[in-house]
């Protein structure tokens, strides 16, 4: 079978306007995974045991990185073959990682519906917003690091198909931050966690509480002791008001395809850092995109 499905060669750069990504959502009903490998590897060309490999992860993947204009008719051919199948296009992604830093949130006592008043940094007015505006919360840490002392610590580089095509290895990422080595005992490392929720709206919109600059003086009926746990109350109010809104609280234990976080700069090739700030903002920007497509973690 002649390959219908072209996936970008691996050091091939791209317009990021002109990128897309093919995901699978799940396997033909009732196909075991071997035949579905080796249906997918006819369709694509990529090689047999990549794509077994690929297959034993946890749905929805990435299946390629493809030209953009090539989205729809490569969904298209999946779904003939019995894939329920999607594709992401970069420009999408983009518009999820553009946000509004969110400064206070306010309920609404005594609104007719659930309603809060939400002061944006840099922005003179607060909005006002109702509960059913709430598609998605996505709640997560994000880590920084510095080392200071007579030695720097040194990152070991994150191994294996990264620049990732129709496959690739997210072993190390695996570890999180585990893939720094070790360093001389005069070096102090200081660690940095940042609580954050993202408050993604039915119209684009994404409201973002940084922990370090958001003001948790009412966020309910009572306050917390720390950011993590005042971030964990509003998450539940706001999750509690928005009954059909998606609560995401997996950041810790979910992947964002390593070639993703590479083309939205979360990380790079020269770090080990899985858990930095950028790498959330990362995660919220793809999770987002694929409960649009009904196609999000369960």
């Amino acid at each position: 079978m002649k390959n219908l499905i072209n996936h970008i060669a691996k050091g091939s750069t791209i317009d990021p306007a002109d990128l897309g990504y093919l995901i699978i959502i799940a396997l033909p009903k009732g196909q075991r995974s071997e035949a579905a490998a080796s249906a997918l590897c006819k369709i694509t060309g990529i090689k047999l045991e990549e794509v077994t490999i690929l297959l034993e992860r946890e749905l929805p993947t990435l299946l390629a990185r493809i030209l953009a204009d090539q989205g729809p008719q490569s969904v298209a051919l999946l779904r003939r073959h019995g894939f329920r199948a999607d594709w992401i296009p970069r420009a999408e992604l983009d518009a999820h990682l553009e946000v509004r830093m969110a400064k206070r949130i306010t309920p609404a006592v005594g609104a007719p519906v659930p309603m809060y008043m939400v002061e944006v940094w840099r922005e003179p007015e607060p909005t006002g917003i109702t509960a059913s505006q709430i598609r998605l919360l996505v709640r997560g840490q994000g880590r920084t690091s510095s080392t200071t002392g007579s030695q720097t610590s040194k990152h070991g580089a994150i191994a294996g198909g990264l620049g990732g095509l129709g496959f690739y290895d997210d072993t190390t990422l695996l570890a999180g931050s585990g893939a720094a080595d070790e360093t001389a005992a005069a070096a102090n490392r200081k660690i940095v966690t940042v609580e954050y929720l993202d408050i993604h709206l039915r119209d684009g919109t994404v409201l973002r509480c940084d922990g370090s600059r958001f003001h948790f003086a009412q966020v309910g009926e009572r306050k917390g002791y720390s950011d993590m746990e005042n971030m964990d109350l509003l998450t539940t109010r706001l999750g509690t008001d928005a009954a059909d809104a998606i609560v995401d609280t997996q950041f810790n234990t979910r992947r964002v395809p390593p070639p993703v976080l590479l083309d939205l700069r979360a990380i790079t090739s020269g770090t080990g850092e899985t858990r930095t700030p950028q790498v959330f903002f990362a995660y919220s920007a793809w999770v987002s995109s694929l409960t649009l497509r009904d196609a999000h973690w369960s």
